[in-house]
């Protein structure tokens, strides 16, 4: 997550954590990368207030083994962006994001096509 964060410029290190914290609008823009590039599964992600502490709102996204990566990236981002967009205040707070993206150190899961 740091890395494509960093390759798109957006989001900042949270000082206590080390998490990559996003705005709303840049969750949009990495969602929308995401999807467009078909670039990693949202595995979900944790919504926090304006001072950026956990609100222990959050959502997931579980892949299926029965459809494609490329399905299940769709899938994930339209997740994503269902959460995030049915949520009061939504764009007063701050969001950060977990991928199975097997380019960043912090791995969750890693995707084998069948």
């Amino acid at each position: 997550m740091k890395r494509l964060a960093q390759m798109l410029r957006i989001g900042y290190e949270s000082p206590l954590t080390g998490e990559t914290i996003l705005s709303y609008d840049e969750l949009i823009l990495l969602l929308d990368y995401v999807f467009q590039q078909k670039y990693a599964i949202i595995l979900g992600g944790d919504v926090l207030d304006a001072n950026d502490q956990h609100t222990y709102l959050n959502w997931y996204y579980q892949p299926q083994e029965s459809i494609t990566r490329v399905e299940n990236i769709t899938q994930s981002c339209q997740a994503a962006k269902r959460y995030i967009q049915e949520m009061a205040e939504a764009r007063s707070r701050h969001y950060v994001v977990v991928l199975d993206d097997a380019l960043d150190p912090g791995v969750a899961v890693v995707w084998q096509e069948k």
